[in-house]
């Protein structure tokens, strides 16, 4: 096995699965963890050591694990390397020229680069590109720091129909390379994370005065142009969804439900700044309740596809899942403290979401104790919370604020201490005015959609 191409393939998967596998049983938990990190440890010196495509699959595969772990400076850190990886293995130059430049007389610059082997080591070297591109453009959706995001490669090779790619190699080779279809449900994702989320990236880069209210003006038109471009890729969206669905014949597919939460997240990402001043403007710059609503509306979005999953595919989708039901879960209990009215009764679905997710993935475990201890904070002035203020103040996004709410949750181990001091329970933690807990929800209980109703701008 230690022979193969592929063996740091299988050790990355390893270091991503042992920590959770029943097949290590005979581990403890401090054991299997060791173990991971070792494994870890060993892919990413020898992908460094040696450039291939097989040591790329390898880096890309943990940064699974670190995600789920909410090591998000580890995670980007291995993201900038797949990237340069990328760069030097001429992915780019085969998604976006079709290796027009490899050995040979072209408009673009030649690269001495060899032409893919066969149908399969071309299709994951497209795969490989896409999913590093994907992983760098999702995981920053909300901050403004992201300057080197890639532009969109609008007629770039996508990855092909995932139905023929489930074929054995000796049956795909048959294929001419231009026989596949491109309307697999990833190329969708990708096609939503790489090129349209593009537009949100560029946006939240701007700076704008908040003193000046012809700024403010300016910046909320920017804002629905950007929105308005995400409302109607959804719609097309929703007819290839629906056509995908019917030719495959299946009503769950992860690449699906992560697009929705990604466009749901974009959402809230363009709005929420806008949505409820910073303090200290003047009185008649209040609420921009247009930006409101859109942002309770995705909140609800993203409630309501959770609420159509089965918890064994929540606990093992992506998990970068995880992000997007914490934006929609802070955004809920932060609007509602603000404007002082009520929480919506879907932040029990969203709280339980993260719950479910934390049975894999340590990430959720720590975003649900901050949203579980900020509901019971809800009746206090924000100064007297636990949490880093900066919890309350949606001028910051979510990753702006990651650091501070880990060192935070750290310090709070074990958590059952914390919450023994504001007498309250973890699993009855949300407000009086949600009638819903979390051991009704485990029992199958239903929640209904309610949303706070705001007026339109």
């Amino acid at each position: 096995m230690s022979s193969t191409v592929h063996y740091i393939v299988f050790r990355a998967i390893a270091a991503v699965t042992i920590t959770h596998s029943r097949r290590f049983d005979s581990l403890t938990n401090d054991q299997r963890h060791v173990l991971s990190d070792d494994l870890r440890r060993q892919v990413i010196m020898e992908a460094i050591g040696h450039l291939s495509l097989q040591s790329l699959q390898a880096v890309l595969i943990l940064t699974i694990r670190d995600y789920g772990a909410g090591r998000l400076s580890e995670f980007w850190n291995l993201v900038a390397l797949a990237k340069r990886m990328g760069t030097q293995l001429g992915l780019r130059d085969l998604v976006a020229n079709q290796c027009d430049n490899f050995h040979q007389l072209s408009t673009i610059p030649p690269r001495m680069l060899p032409l893919p082997v066969s149908l399969v080591d071309r299709e994951e070297k497209i795969r490989a590109y896409w999913m590093t591109e994907v992983l760098d453009g999702s995981s920053t959706v909300g901050a403004a720091w992201n300057v080197n995001i890639s532009k969109p490669e609008y007629t770039g090779l996508l990855p092909c129909n995932d139905t023929i790619w489930a074929f054995p190699e000796a049956v795909i080779s048959a294929w001419a390379f231009g026989d596949f279809g491109m309307s697999s449900t990833y190329s969708l994702y990708a096609m939503l994370v790489t090129s349209e989320l593009f537009h949100v990236h560029c946006f939240l880069q701007q700076s704008f005065d908040t003193q000046l209210a012809t700024e403010r003006v300016r910046w909320q038109g920017e804002c629905k142009a950007v929105d308005e471009r995400l409302i109607n890729w959804r719609a097309k969206f929703v007819i290839a969804q629906e056509k995908t669905a019917t030719e495959k014949g299946e009503a769950y597919d992860p690449n699906i439900v992560l697009t929705h939460c990604a466009l749901d997240l974009a959402t809230i990402s363009l709005y929420q700044r806008l949505a409820l001043p910073p303090s200290g403007l003047d009185d008649d710059q209040g609420p921009w309740y247009h930006a409101i609503q859109r942002c309770l509306d995705a909140c609800d979005s993203i409630a309501g596809l959770l609420q159509s999953m089965e918890e064994s595919h929540l606990e093992n989708i992506s998990p970068l899942i995880i992000s997007c039901i914490f934006v929609a879960s802070r955004f809920f209990v932060v609007h509602a403290k603000l404007l002082d009215v009520q929480i919506p009764q879907n932040l029990d679905l969203l709280v339980h979401s993260l719950k479910i997710c934390g049975l894999r993935w340590p990430y959720a475990r720590r975003l649900e104790k901050v949203i579980r201890t900020a509901t019971a904070d809800h009746a206090l002035p924000s100064t007297m919370s636990s949490l880093p203020v900066q919890f309350h103040d949606l001028q910051y996004s979510c990753l702006d604020i990651d650091e501070a709410l880990r060192v935070w949750a750290e310090g709070l181990e074990p958590w059952t201490t914390h919450l023994a001091g504001l007498g309250r329970d973890q699993d009855a933690l949300l407000m009086p005015n949600v009638g819903i807990g979390g051991a009704d929800i485990a029992n199958g209980g239903t929640l209904m959609r309610a949303a706070t109703p705001m007026a339109q701008a």
